[in-house]
């Protein structure tokens, strides 16, 4: 089993390349069992897809500006949504 620091170095190797099948086990077995490292992977998911569009060009046009705006907006209000109703069970 491997600690939470190695789990997340882990999630955000894989965003940039393949994980090894010893590493990619680990890691989904980690991420099974510790509910704040699903939380964390699920996060690294939703930055890595926000910023997929820009990666090989900077917004250039309003238009890609206002999606770019649009999409971190719908991601934070996912989040509150998310983390209020992780609040609400645990009340």
């Amino acid at each position: 089993m491997i600690m939470c620091r190695a789990a997340t170095r882990l999630m955000s190797k894989q965003l940039d390349v393949s994980l090894t099948r010893r590493e990619a086990t680990l890691l989904r077995f980690h991420v099974m069992m510790c509910k704040a490292c699903r939380r964390c992977q699920q996060q690294f998911n939703m930055l890595h897809d926000i910023g997929d569009p820009f990666i090989e060009r900077a917004p250039d046009s309003t238009e890609d500006l206002e999606r770019h705006q649009q999409a971190v907006e719908q991601a934070r209000l996912s989040s509150k949504s998310d983390t209020d109703e992780s609040n609400d069970k645990t009340d």
